[in-house]
């Protein structure tokens, strides 16, 4: 205003500038702004590059559905992550296929992908160390039946494992501290949070075992097979990847999950990419949820209170090779930091570790090793945190709870929560749990928290069972829209 005062001229071109151009030029800026925020189209979106997230975009391609996956990682494959030690593959996310019992879905993919898995039989068997020396778990069982109607009956009137322990050890029994650590590395929670569904598993420890999907195989002579695939696990999601091609897009991180005005999804990157989809699968870890915002409109705020409640083990793991040594065994340990599992034929070491001290980071890994580990850390070089799969020469360890896309290692059923988790329903002919059935026939869950095969929840089998089902789901819904 003081301006046009004193310049004459500007006023009266400013007055033609406001009436002749205004339009235009907000519509040029408004424009500009559109282009900037481009939002690109799929039919399907997935959200996940693990082994659910892979297999569901594996078998849309093959129906011919146009899928794009989106993955936070600069790698896929998620909680499966196989790492090079010297000339030896270790894992530092699943382990072995058998975890999943016989595993049929995943045996299917390998087969699809001409892989190949290893067998190797390993001991179970393990020291409790005390004031008084080693005590082994085989001995310590010797004479003490544990028969299930001994266990179904302990169980009376309980609520947690925890309660079951209770009623069947004493507290300064070194079988309650051995069990409770065995069902704690793994089934993933604390004893006191996990329910009796666990019984089952509870049973096959104290008779030699280790969970009834091994049960088939070694059920009590304190053995387990292990039975990676040849050359790594994460050979599978990495052939899986290849096959998708250009359609996986990495280091792409969700930030926000809303719907369109044309009743679309909307995805909403960290990096300000936003990508409508028709339909979207998340596959995608519970424990990750609350950090992605998410409106109302596109998933009721009671579905993600049920996902928000889920629970998710802190399991974390040290991998140490070790050289067989003359006339020195090394044997499986457990302490109250977790268990150890030895692969000779490999020559790793593999500690299973819980709770405060498998919460690490790179900066405090070495701490962590060193107190969990106190015997085989005062002999080996410093533990190394990686980040890729490249070659390392010494001791490496990871922690799942402290992976921002994971934040945890792998889900289980808490006391409590079994009514609301363990129900199936009947989704177009296919089973689905309840409490992850698809939102508007628009959203879908995957991921090893949602498969149907209630035994092996938390396992590769459990992602790629749920994956397949899902892609199915979304097949079957474009068959009959």
């Amino acid at each position: 205003m003081i301006f046009q005062q004193f310049n004459p001229k500007l006023n009266r071109f400013s007055k033609v500038f406001n009436k002749k151009t205004l339009k235009t030029f907000l519509f040029f800026v408004l424009s500009w702004g559109t282009m900037s925020a481009e939002i690109k189209h799929t039919d399907v979106a997935i959200i996940g590059a693990g082994l659910a997230g892979l297999t569901s975009a594996y078998r849309l391609q093959q129906a011919g559905i146009d899928a794009s996956l989106y993955e936070a990682r600069d790698r896929v494959g998620g909680r499966v992550f196989s790492i090079r030690i010297g000339n030896t593959i270790a894992e530092l996310g699943g382990q072995s296929i058998s975890d999943g019992g016989n595993a049929p879905t995943l045996r299917a993919l390998l087969d699809e992908f001409s892989l190949e898995l290893e067998h190797r039989l390993l001991s179970i068997d393990c020291a409790y160390r005390t004031e008084k020396g080693l005590l082994f778990f085989s001995e310590l069982l010797q004479n003490k039946p544990f028969s299930k109607e001994i266990l179904i009956e302990a169980a009376k009137g309980c609520s947690t494992m925890q309660e079951v322990l209770d009623t069947l050890f004493e507290k300064d029994d070194p079988l309650y501290a051995i069990v409770e650590k065995r069902l704690q590395t793994y089934e993933g929670g604390p004893v006191d949070q996990l329910s009796l569904f666990y019984l089952d598993t509870l049973y096959y420890i104290v008779n030699g075992g280790l969970a009834s999907a091994h049960s088939n195989k070694t059920a009590s002579n304190f053995t387990a097979e292990l039975s990676p695939i040849k050359g790594g696990n994460s050979r599978l999601p990495e052939k899986i990847a290849e096959q998708l091609g250009n359609t996986v897009h990495l280091e792409k991180v969700l930030q926000k999950i809303s719907r369109s005005e044309t009743n679309t999804i909307l995805l909403t990157f960290t990096d300000e990419e936003i990508v409508s989809a028709s339909k979207v699968i998340l596959a995608l870890p519970c424990s990750v949820f609350q950090h992605i915002a998410i409106e109302d409109n596109a998933i009721p705020q009671q579905v993600i209170s049920t996902i928000n409640s889920i629970k998710y083990g802190d399991i974390g793991k040290f991998l140490v090779p070790i050289k067989k040594q003359k006339n020195h065994a090394i044997e499986n340990e457990l302490n109250q930091h977790g268990v150890s599992l030895l692969d000779e034929e490999a020559g790793i070491l593999t500690f299973f570790c819980s709770g405060k001290l498998s919460h690490f980071t790179p900066e405090t890994i070495q701490l962590s090793y060193e107190l969990t580990m106190p015997e085989i850390a005062s002999t080996s070089l410093s533990i190394a945190y990686p980040t890729s799969s490249e070659k390392n020469s010494g001791p490496i360890g990871y922690s799942w709870i402290s992976d921002p896309f994971s934040r945890g290692s792998y889900s289980y059923i808490a006391a409590g929560q079994e009514r609301i988790l363990t129900p199936i329903i009947d989704v177009d002919g296919i089973p689905v749990r309840k409490c992850f059935q698809p939102i508007r026939n628009q959203i879908y869950f995957a991921g090893e928290h949602t498969t149907v095969d209630l035994d092996s929840l938390g396992t590769m089998e459990a992602a790629c069972e749920s994956g397949e089902r899902t892609a199915q789901l979304i097949i079957q819904s474009h068959k009959n829209p």
